[in-house]
């Protein structure tokens, strides 16, 4: 945000009216140029992320039907269980690049059984994220229990405490600048669940996009390419950074003071 200075601001400070008029035009370029900027670098992301994009769901269990990415459980005469879906092609770990995806709840039974996350392996369609074999790691924010679950260990004080319904979004990003694998709701950033070692980040393998779910009915939509509900991503790690904590400091002052008691 920028703030333009007013006369009352200026105090006692003497200024034409032609010198204040300059002042008031340059802020108003200023800002004009610094939204033009923001919005070019949005387009050129978003340019780049489509033209890369993962475009389907390759890999799945049996007892999942895919069309079109939209995965939907149906158990039949199969025994019961988590599996998963993953995508056709993997996040390369290039040390620099954000990535994201987003899945859309249609329909989940009451036990809310869903799993949004990351694997490195595209065999897993019988595992599920967080629980996969020790030959390969995943990591995983489990809506039905409201815990992250992983090869590793979570991060601390993680805010994933919520009832995720028919028609909610959720989102899963890796930035591979920080190694950190983050999730949002809804259009609105979470926190980093999870973070790889940095020193050892360029042997790290490749991920894969995937969900797990388990019930019969159960239906999302995993979307791969903009538009997001959530779209800070494409922004550099220090820009979504800043974003975070304006709305951090927004909600702040959006929320209610305490009644004295």
């Amino acid at each position: 945000y920028l703030l333009l200075p007013t006369e009352s601001m200026l105090g006692d400070v003497q200024l034409p009216v032609q010198s204040f008029n300059l002042i008031l035009d340059a802020a108003r370029q200023a800002a004009e140029q610094a939204t033009a900027s923001a919005d070019s670098f949005k387009a050129r992301a978003v340019d780049r992320l489509r033209s890369t994009a993962i475009n389907a769901v390759a890999h799945a269990s049996p007892k999942l039907d895919v069309s079109e990415n939209v995965v939907s459980v149906h158990l039949d005469d199969l025994v019961p269980g988590w599996c998963s879906a993953i995508a056709a092609k993997p996040w390369r770990n290039d040390g620099h690049t954000t990535y994201y995806f987003e899945i859309e709840v249609v329909r989940l039974s009451p036990h809310r059984s869903l799993v949004i996350g990351l694997m490195e392996s595209q065999t897993a369609v019988h595992q599920m994220i967080g629980h996969t074999s020790d030959e390969f790691a995943s990591y995983g924010w489990r809506v039905d229990s409201s815990v992250l679950v992983g090869t590793t260990l979570p991060l601390p004080s993680a805010p994933f405490d919520r009832i995720i319904l028919d028609g909610d979004v959720i989102g899963c990003g890796y930035d591979c600048v920080r190694q950190e694998i983050f999730f949002t709701c809804n259009g609105q950033y979470l926190a980093a669940g999870f973070r790889r070692p940095i020193s050892g980040a360029a042997t790290l393998k490749d991920f894969y996009p995937a969900v797990s779910l388990s019930d019969d009915g159960d239906v999302v939509i995993m979307h791969f390419s903009p538009p997001f509900q959530y779209d800070a991503f494409l922004f550099p790690s220090e820009w979504r950074l800043a974003l975070r904590t304006v709305e951090c400091r927004a909600q702040e002052e959006l929320s209610p003071a305490p009644l004295p008691s």
